[in-house]
């Protein structure tokens, strides 16, 4: 109640005023209504989606509504969020959908306020996001399958040191790069350092890891890998994110400047990204070394009231003595 400390005037029955405490500044609060997503539409975007990405376009590309119903949507916006994912949204959405950065990115399908014309479907495949043919029309939202997308999660035997970018903040002249189709996500990924164990290529083609959670704190992937390969999950890295597998702590390593990864040895392997807030963990350490101050200078203040009352007063010992003299 910051009122308590302010004053307002008022009007008196003569016509002056005076000071009286300020009005309460209470309102009853009222829940914002939310964006909802028709269940339909939503119904055939998870079976469309799955654990890939959705790209809306058109006036739903500003909207929240699609996580809130389980999806993970590219579009949307939150002022709270990495830089790198607000250079991301700008590209996606700029004067030209940039196709190859969806498909980087695991987008699955996409949406559009009724039926996709031609011209713009190829104008898609040109930008590097080549649709499946037909469309599904789901409460007045036509939804339109990616062909052959790159799944969120994947598996891969080969990567690149990132001193084959440029020197310096080399983050947006890669992303343009990846936008202009110029990345070639089968190359592998471009690590900050060195994965331990390294993958090695083979014949044979790795298999796809399987979701077993998929939140928005916490993803775990069971992954079967047949010799030593690079888990790529196409989430963006941030502080806080730490993995682990079969429950023992690994590196995480920073993937294409943006997203996460960790090696992995082969064999049948459970792996857990999780997240928890540096700031929370700081605070925490804070809170427990202010109680413990406090509680220090508690027990010594009881100490030296437990000492002084134990002492004997200098003047009764004086008189004490006197008495026995």
């Amino acid at each position: 109640h910051p009122e308590r400390a302010l004053f307002e005037v008022v009007r008196t029955p003569d016509g002056g005023g005076r000071l009286a405490p300020a009005t309460r500044l209470v309102h009853p609060w009222r829940e914002a209504a939310q964006a909802s997503v028709d269940p339909r539409l939503a119904d055939v975007l998870r079976r469309e989606v799955g654990h890939g990405r959705l790209l809306p376009l058109g006036q739903d590309a500003s909207t929240n509504a699609y996580m809130t119903a389980g999806i993970r949507s590219l579009g949307g916006y939150h002022p709270a969020k990495p830089a790198a994912a607000e250079a991301i949204r700008q590209r996606l959405f700029g004067r030209l959908p940039a196709g190859h950065l969806a498909d980087w990115l695991g987008t699955a399908a996409i949406t559009y306020p009724g039926e996709l014309p031609p011209s713009a479907r190829d104008l898609l495949a040109e930008k590097g996001l080549e649709l499946a043919p037909g469309g599904t029309p789901a409460g007045g939202t036509a939804v339109y399958a990616v062909a052959n997308p790159w799944p969120r999660a994947r598996l891969l035997d080969r990567w690149r040191p990132v001193s084959v970018l440029p020197e310096g903040d080399a983050l947006e002249p890669f992303l343009d790069a990846i936008a202009a189709g110029e990345h070639d996500p089968a190359a592998g990924p471009v690590l900050l350092q060195a994965p331990d164990p390294a993958p090695q290529a083979g014949p044979e083609p790795l298999p796809a890891p399987r979701f077993v959670r998929d939140g928005l704190d916490e993803v775990v992937l069971e992954v079967q890998t047949p010799r030593p390969a690079l888990l790529l999950l196409a989430d963006l890295w941030a502080p806080g994110w730490a993995v682990s597998v079969d429950g023992r702590p690994a590196t995480l390593l920073r993937a294409d400047l943006t997203l996460r990864a960790v090696a992995l040895p082969a064999g049948a392997r459970e792996v857990r990204f999780h997240y928890h807030d540096p700031a929370l963990r700081q605070g925490l350490l804070l809170a427990i070394a202010g109680l413990i101050g406090t509680l220090t200078l508690l027990v010594a203040g009881w100490w030296r009231q437990r000492a002084a009352a134990s002492s004997p007063d200098p003047a009764t010992e004086d008189a004490h003595h006197g008495s026995i003299g």
